[in-house]
């Protein structure tokens, strides 16, 4: 299974590998996503609630050491040595902390006696003097004929590839899956599909469009598209994603007005057609044509 530190926090694994222990990755900085935004923690001090802005790192801590002792068999920590420039990368200080748990400088072991932790440096990337992939024409057959299967490429794949490989071939390839599901800002723009999806579809069967004069009726079968669609989501089980699939019936409100005065001598035909347009109707965003 491939998941975040807070999900393996949640259970025990015989193995537990633990990537990305360098000092831009974890600890994670917050952003205006997370809970200590600007405008949450001005809503906070109007209301007289304490935040403590030591807060977050603590429980960054608490789930780095969550993920550490689910490990029944193994912990295996990695970090990035070195930049793709050749430029050394700073350890998280996770890694430093974990590691003084355990040795102690200029302790000599006995021999045969194995070590409680080992620092092992691998060059993946031949920096060092290792093996480097060749990069140039792919000629191998197998590849080129299963390549030559592949007809459409979406712009997100594209991208996702453009800015880690690796991350691309684990979404799209390996499609590991996460023992738990979560509630974030991808099922949250996953349910807003959903509801738009079945609002179309069932708006459809009584008229042509949206229009002003079908606005209010409108507005009442989109929320109960959206009731219908968020029964197939997990139930929000913290503040934060309570807050945030509230802010999904909004928003698909606002675009089923909107809808009402968009183009207004336009008839949807399709509510939305996927990359390449030929396989079909998916989801969310209505297609107009005169």
């Amino acid at each position: 299974m491939l998941t975040s530190v807070d999900a393996v926090a949640s259970g025990e694994f015989d193995h537990v590998i633990t990537g990305g222990l360098n000092a831009v990755e974890i600890p994670r900085r917050g952003s205006e996503d997370r809970l200590e935004g600007d405008s949450i923690a001005r809503a906070m001090v109007r209301l007289r609630i304490k935040s403590d802005p030591e807060e977050h790192a603590r429980m960054e801590r608490r789930s780095f050491y969550l993920a550490a002792v689910s490990a029944r068999k193994s912990l295996t920590l990695t970090r990035q040595g070195t930049s793709d420039e050749g430029l050394p990368v700073r350890e998280s200080i996770f890694w430093d902390e974990f590691l003084d748990l355990y040795r102690v400088p200029g302790e000599t072991l006995a021999p045969g006696v194995p070590p409680l932790v080992t620092v092992v440096t691998a060059d993946i990337c031949g920096a060092g003097g290792g093996t480097r992939v060749p990069r140039g024409r792919l000629l191998d057959g197998r590849s080129l004929k299963q390549l030559q299967s592949v007809t459409e490429v979406s712009p997100s794949q594209i991208e996702s590839y453009l800015s880690c490989p690796y991350k691309w071939f684990v979404q799209q390839k390996i499609r590991a899956k996460a023992p738990d599901e979560v509630v974030d800002r991808a099922a949250a723009g996953l349910l807003a599909h959903d509801a738009l999806a079945r609002f179309y579809r069932e708006w459809r069967t009584r008229a042509a469009r949206v229009t002003p004069d079908s606005v209010e009726t409108a507005v009442q079968v989109a929320s109960d598209a959206m009731v219908a669609a968020a029964r197939a989501l997990r139930q929000p089980e913290t503040l934060e994603e309570l807050v945030l699939l509230d802010s999904v019936g909004p928003c698909v409100v606002s675009l089923v007005e909107r809808d009402a005065v968009f183009l207004p001598e336009y008839v949807p035909q399709h509510v939305e057609w996927e990359f390449g347009g030929s396989t079909g109707v998916s989801a969310s965003t209505s297609v107009a044509s005169i």
